[in-house]
Parts: structure tokens; sequence; C-alpha cells
């Protein structure tokens, strides 16, 4: 329901704003009502006499309760009020109501007039007492009618409408539009197949998320990737340090790492993956180049601000030397870009020549990050991460699906590239929504490493809030990381 809250709203509001609508537009209605009392005729007898009275009454009255709609009561009230409407139309404005073991009939009449409402139902209840009284008429002239019906509540000019129910249609209106929100987020989570989060990785691929990067409108201050790992008390920072620490401990054994960054379509951050990691890794004093392997769609060279116009294809051609097209960014990574663009980009990628130029690269650096196209749309990521010695697999959440991340998974599998794990683009958990209250925190670290000093005040709260008993010990740094 979190996830679908939008959806839930939406539904809810235009639910709300519908039923408001019809029910502000609808017609408002006001009834009247008279009451009958139909007694027997009978003057007073025995209590056997004043029984079979009582029954008689009671059987009549659900005889007149049809009565009452009848055509010859409705057209006399039309032509008493002089009404435009027909018989039929008048009688399905009049509710009958009578109560089991009584002798009371009930008449409503509703109209959009208050007034007109309590003359109508004035005028039906006359009209039925005169039906009543000539219908029990007795034949002989010196005997008592059996059944007399008397008014014995007229009707009052209304006060409120009956219709429309306002708090009542609001009411449902609300919960129709929260029955078809949940319904329709209950659906759409079972049908939708895109990425949810990185417990979807561990769970069905079982690759281990090495970070997750949040995205621009998950942060509060710039969020352009790579753009800005070297600002202090960034969580795009953060993310990128948690990817660096995360990925020195997967392959201890690896004294030299190219590392291929892939994903399984276009737009998913992996140029931005890549040159954040290679700025990340250069802050921690390694040496790092960062390759562009996409030579399809070059963008490398516009992230980092440097000259694309010599490069790999360059360098394989032989109109340019290694050293030649390598250039420094941001004074701390050296950048191989894609040159030209080539007709035969899969042909280079899976030739000699580049890989090469990949073990020439692997003598003079600690780390290789190869940024390589996306795997579903063409064969050139898994040939490089083949190789290479791992692949990155980059995935944005809610923008790819599962089905292709599983087809991304199978091709390098194919080639026997070894997956290091999985970098999430835009999944921001607890543990990520939580760092959020340490803003000021992670501020004024960034502050003290630039030469400022921490008050008393601070450093004891610091240490109130983890505390440390006699007995704790510090986690080895493989543990915490």
């Amino acid at each position: 329901m979190r996830e679908r809250a939008t959806l839930v709203g939406l539904c809810l509001l235009v639910s709300f704003a519908l039923t408001a609508t019809l029910t502000f537009l609808q017609p408002r209605e006001y009834s009247s009502r008279v009451v009958l009392y139909v007694s027997s005729g009978q003057g007073s007898g025995d209590a056997s006499s004043a029984y079979q009275g009582n029954l008689l009454s009671e059987q009549r009255v659900k005889s007149y309760e049809q009565l009452v709609t009848s055509n010859r009561v409705m057209q006399e009230v039309i032509d008493t009020l002089r009404l435009r409407v027909t018989a039929s139309g008048l009688a399905s404005k009049v509710e009958t109501a009578s109560e089991a073991d009584t002798v009371l009939l009930s008449i409503s009449y509703r109209d959009r007039s208050p007034e007109a409402a309590a003359a109508g139902a004035n005028a039906i209840g006359q009209s039925v007492v005169s039906l009543i009284a000539e219908l029990e008429r007795p034949a002989e002239a010196n005997r008592q009618a059996p059944v007399v019906a008397r008014l014995v509540e007229p009707a009052s000019v209304p006060s409120a409408p009956v219709s429309p129910r306002t708090y009542i249609n609001l009411g449902l209106g609300v919960l129709v539009g929260l029955i078809i929100g949940v319904s329709a987020a209950l659906m759409r989570d079972r049908y939708d197949v895109r990425l949810k989060g990185q417990e979807k990785l561990r769970d069905i691929f079982g690759l281990p998320n090495l970070s997750a990067i949040p995205m621009r409108s998950q942060t509060s201050d710039r969020a352009d990737g790579f753009a800005d790992v070297a600002d202090a008390g960034n969580r795009v920072t953060e993310a990128y340090k948690r990817l660096r620490a995360n990925l020195r401990y997967v392959d201890l054994d690896a004294k030299s790492k190219a590392i291929v960054i892939t994903s399984s379509i276009p737009g998913e951050g992996k140029t931005s993956v890549a040159a954040g990691l290679a700025l990340t890794l250069a802050q921690a004093g390694s040496r790092v180049v960062v390759v562009e392997g996409d030579l399809r769609r070059p963008k490398l060279g516009a992230y980092l601000n440097v000259e694309s116009a010599v490069g790999i294809t360059s360098v394989l051609s032989g109109r340019a030397n290694l050293d030649d097209a390598l250039q420094r960014a941001r004074s701390s990574v050296d950048v191989l870009v894609c040159g030209p663009v080539p007709p035969n980009p899969s042909e280079i990628c899976a030739s000699g020549q580049m890989a090469q130029l990949l073990g020439d690269l692997r003598t003079r650096y600690e780390y290789v990050i190869v940024d390589s196209p996306p795997l579903l749309p063409v064969v050139d990521g898994a040939v490089l991460a083949a190789a290479c010695d791992g692949a990155l697999l980059v995935a944005r959440v809610d923008f790819v699906t599962v089905p292709q991340v599983a087809r991304s998974v199978e091709a390098l599998e194919a080639v026997s590239a070894k997956i290091l794990g999985s970098v999430v683009i835009g999944a921001v958990g607890r543990d990520e929504r939580s760092y959020g209250a340490y803003g000021s925190y992670v501020g004024q670290t960034a502050a003290n490493s630039s030469g400022s000093s921490v008050d008393a005040r601070t450093l004891n709260y610091r240490r109130s809030e983890f505390p440390l008993s006699g007995n704790s010990r510090r986690p080895s740094p493989h543990r915490r990381e």
C-alpha cells in the first residue's frame, strides 16, 4: 500500500469528487407525511365485538394501502392541486407504510418544494379518507359504516430536504474510492513485473547488492550521480563509498581488478556508476582508469568533461599510442574514451587487440573500470565482461523488469563472466531513509575533516547515543562494511 499510495489516493480523490459533484447537481427533494387512523365504525360493545372490529380494521388497512396510489386517488389530487403530471408520475412520489398489528396508515409525498410536499400529502390523505368512506358506506341509510378512516396527523411543511443525503453519499463515495484504489493497487502489484528493490535481486537471482544509490528526487541535495561524489556529506557520496568498501571484499585474492559496469537496458545509469565508482576509488588513493567500452553511444567523455576525439579506436587502429589517448579527469582518474565511433563495435570488443589493451591497463592500474553497453540490446557487454575479472550489474528500480534482469544474468553466465554483484539505482530502504536524520552529523564530520573542532556538548551527545560497555568489542572492518 505504501508503494501504491499515489494510485489509492487518486482513486479515492476521483471517487470523492465525482460523488460530491453528483450530490451537488442532484435537485433537493422534501418529504411530508400524513397519518390515517382506521377504526371500526361499530359503537362500544362487548369484548368480542371490539376484538372483531379491531381485527377487521387491521385487515382493511392492508387493502387501503394499495388504494392510495390508485389512478382514482391520484387523478383526484391532480385535479384538486392543478398539477401538471400524470397519475403514474404522481404515484412514483408517494410512499405508504403500515406497521403490523396496528390500524395506522402512513402516507408520504415527495416534492422539490416543501410547501408543495405538505399540500400534496394533505390532499392525498383527504382523498383516501373520502374513498374509504365511499367504499364502506352501508347499503341501508340507517346503518353505520363498519370501518371509518380519520386523518389524525396532517402534513406539515418540512424544514430539511430528504434528498440528496449529502453525508451518506460522500461517505459511500469515499468507501467506493477506497475499495477501487486498494483493488487497483493489488492488481497492479500482482501483474507489475518491474523491479521493486534490492531484495528481489538477492531473493530471486542470489546477487549480492553492493550499494543502493538514490535518485535525484530521493536526495535533499545535489544528486548528479558521479558529479557529487567529491562533495563531503552527500548521500550519493556515502552510497559510492559503500560500493567502494564492499567491492574490496568481493574478491580478496585479486590484486588488480578489471570490472565491467553494465545494465540490462539503456537508461539505468551504468555510465554514472562507472564514473562515480572510479572517482571514489581514486579518492581512496588507488590508481584508477575508467574505459569507455560503449563504442555505440559513447557518453563518458561528456560525463567527465574530457576530449572525445582520441580514444580506444585510435589506439587499436594505430593512429595513437596508449599514453597519448589517456586523459586525466578531475586530477585523480585517468580516462580512455571511445574515440571515433567504429562501424563494427561488436568485433572490436571481441578482438584480441581489445583483450591486449585491457591487459596493458591491468599492469598500470589497480582498478580498470569499463563502461559497457547494456546486455539485452547488443552482445558487447557480455563480451567485455568475459574479458575482464568481473561484472557489476546496474539495475534501476521501477524501470527495469525482473524478466529483463533474469535475461541479463543468463547472458553473463553464458559467457562464464563472473558477476561480482548488483548496484541498485533509486532504491531507498528503511536504513537509507533513516540516514537522512543524521545529515547534520555528516556535515559536521566533513567540517571536522577540514580542521574545525567539535564542541563538548556534541561529543557527549554522540557518546550517549552510542554507549560502549566495558566488555563490548569493536567489530571488524569487514563485518562493519
